[in-house]
């Protein structure tokens, strides 16, 4: 391979020990260290073999002229905030106990991990989603499930700095999660990535016969800036959502997380709902009382949930019947998968609470029986 001028760097350059905290994960000074252990050949070698390394990966990620002027995408990258139309779903808003919950387990989670003040580390910087992406989708208890840390199907080289998450219920997926470790970089690069993935899920859907007409949602994330789009395979154009913002220090980035949480759980929602409204309309023959029961109360829990609150208290109030009457909608659906459980699914969290309990009881006793 014939050697190209990739970079311009003296092997002293301070621009050196930033690569090299990057490529090493590591801090800046911990990265001078390593400079000054690593003779000026062998690091020479170790920049342009690197260097090599990223550009053939770069060979393989889409790019924007693979979307651009199709499915409403501009031409121009630069122009797609300001030309490509928009789908905005109603807000939704989840009771304050929810998501002081959330706060608390994406606190423990971030202890777990690292903190957000190092937040180049992938597996910290991906615990301030993980815990909004699982409260949402376990209330609707195996009837949504969610797929972590999918390959691109659109992506030719594997790469670590791209993660999908996939979303999906009876008929296929309807939620895309795709987090980059620094959206600025290469942003073209990763919208079409982003925008062909979409795609991808639609052409997959549009072989079920619940799934052809199912608009796919899509979030696209470095866990600072959250953009929602979508797209919609009956008019076949991409759409935009919303751009949510989260920064701060830790509190205040764990506390910003309630809009991503409630924008993320009026998609799913909507996911669920589109499922119910293809299973009544599409069942041959009449269609199945539990299937339009289960339509109609989520139908009423939908209709308190996007009520605009007045008050934490009504805020609360008013969610947590829509939580309720959720939840005697979702028991009238199938899961995905079967519950491998020789007791009763619980309905509730209190139904939670006591099998825990009962079974939990049940091995501490006989514990404390053996230590005696």
């Amino acid at each position: 391979m014939t050697s190209r001028p990739i970079y311009v760097l003296t092997t002293d350059s301070p621009k050196v020990d930033k690569y090299l905290s990057v490529l090493c994960d590591l801090l800046e000074d911990d990265a001078l260290v390593k400079r000054l252990d690593i003779d000026s050949e062998r690091l020479t070698s170790f920049l342009r073999d690197e260097a090599e390394i990223s550009a053939q990966r770069d060979q393989h990620l889409a790019k924007w002229e693979h979307v651009a002027g199709q499915h409403g995408v501009p031409l121009s990258s630069r122009a797609l905030n300001r030309d490509l139309g928009e789908y905005h779903l109603t807000p939704c808003y989840l009771p304050p106990s929810f998501h002081y919950a959330l706060f608390q387990s994406g606190w423990h989670a971030l202890d777990t991990y690292e903190d957000l003040g190092q937040e180049e580390k992938e597996a910290a910087r991906f615990r301030t989603l993980e815990p909004s992406i699982m409260s949402v989708v376990s209330i609707f208890r195996g009837r949504i499930l969610a797929i972590p840390d999918q390959l691109m199907k659109t992506k030719v080289s594997l790469s670590a700095r791209e993660v999908k998450h996939e979303i999906y219920v009876s008929g296929g997926s309807f939620f895309l999660v795709v987090e980059v470790k620094l959206l600025m970089m290469q942003k073209s690069e990763y919208y079409a990535q982003f925008f062909l993935e979409l795609l991808s899920a639609a052409k997959e859907n549009s072989q079920s016969k619940f799934g052809p007409t199912r608009r796919v949602h899509g979030l696209l994330t470095d866990l600072s800036s959250y953009y929602f789009y979508s797209y919609d395979p009956v008019t076949r154009k991409f759409a935009f959502d919303c751009e949510i913002s989260v920064f701060g220090g830790r509190e205040e980035k764990l506390g910003r997380m309630l809009l991503v949480t409630n924008k993320i759980f009026a998609i799913v929602l909507s996911g669920y709902m589109e499922m119910l409204r293809a299973k009544v309309n599409l069942t041959d023959g009449a269609p199945h009382a539990g299937f339009t029961k289960a339509l109609e109360l989520s139908t009423a829990a939908r209709q308190l949930f996007i009520k605009t609150p007045t008050s934490k208290e009504d805020l609360e109030e008013q969610a947590t019947t829509a939580l309720a009457l959720l939840q005697q909608s979702i028991t009238l659906v199938p899961r995905v998968v079967a519950l491998e459980t020789n007791i009763a699914e619980p309905s509730s969290q209190a139904e939670l609470v006591r099998a825990a309990k009962e079974h939990v009881d049940k091995l501490l006793d006989r514990m404390i029986k053996d230590t005696l």
